[in-house]
């Protein structure tokens, strides 16, 4: 009988014994997440997921520590996704945040970053809109308008593929509009190209002409005239054949002075090359 009794007290005082260790425990979880609510208030959400976790290490069935702790961690991880410029995701990390959050102080902090998201989603569709607003004004080759279009979105907050974009078609628009410079250019240095070949034809046949062998007397004296007016010299008033052999006009070239003739020179002109040499 007494050993009976024995049994009894033992059992009652282990059962005692694992209802204050419980207790305890949950005193820990409850101070852990008081501290987590502080942390909250403070702004300091990394302090309080520690102390969450903390507080899910002495009691993992506390729902109060693991509601706390999903719009906790749901709202860091959104807001990290809206750095990345990843807003689609923040988005739906929100959209799934645990809608007890308005009875704690992150009430604040969540409705804020969901306002920052919808703005992002707003601008991010215009910036779209923007761009294929860009792409038809550049297909349709209104560059000016392109330009400023351009200007505008690079005021814009973009992210790595909207920037490519743009980049991409201003260097087409800069290379589209260098282009019709160019054959601007050339079309309006064409008349003046096609005179100045005029002219260095005009050039090249009296050349040809001048260079031609004389088959007359009046040939010779020409090419004598030019022989002295392409050398700077003296052109008298008289530039006559004197005579002729097989292979050349001897020229004479003077100035009838009434009594007498003054000789400037005298001149051979080959009849085969045409070429003028002074006597002299």
């Amino acid at each position: 009988m007494k050993k009976n009794v024995k049994k009894i007290i033992t059992t009652i005082v282990l059962v005692l014994l694992v209802l204050t260790l419980a207790g305890c425990g949950n005193n820990n979880a409850s101070k852990s997440i008081e501290e987590a609510k502080v942390a909250i208030e403070n702004k300091d959400y990394e302090k309080a997921l520690a102390s969450l976790e903390l507080a899910l290490d002495k009691d993992s069935d506390n729902k109060e520590a693991k509601q706390l702790y999903s719009i906790v961690g749901d709202y860091q991880k959104a807001k990290g996704l809206m750095e990345e410029s990843n807003i689609s995701e923040a988005e739906k990390v929100l959209d799934g945040i645990d809608a007890e959050y308005v009875n704690y102080a992150i009430k604040e902090d969540v409705d804020s970053l969901k306002l920052q998201i919808k703005e992002k989603i707003k601008s991010a569709e215009l910036i779209n809109s923007n761009l294929k607003k860009l792409l038809t004004l550049v297909d349709e080759k209104n560059y000016d308008e392109a330009n400023a279009l351009v200007e505008e979105i690079n005021k814009s907050s973009l992210n790595d593929e909207q920037k490519n974009s743009v980049n991409e078609l201003k260097t087409r628009i800069d290379s589209e509009v260098a282009e019709i410079e160019t054959q601007k250019k050339a079309e309006e240095d064409a008349p003046v190209a096609e005179e100045a070949g005029k002219a260095e034809e005009q050039v090249v046949k009296k050349e040809e002409e001048g260079n031609q062998p004389p088959n007359t007397k009046e040939k010779a004296v020409e090419l004598v005239r030019k022989y002295l007016t392409d050398n700077g010299e003296y052109i008298p008033g008289v530039i006559a054949v004197d005579s002729e052999n097989s292979t050349e006009y001897i020229v004479h070239c003077y100035d009838d002075m009434g009594t007498h003739t003054a000789t400037s020179g005298w001149y051979y002109v080959n009849k085969s090359t045409g070429k003028v040499t002074s006597m002299f």
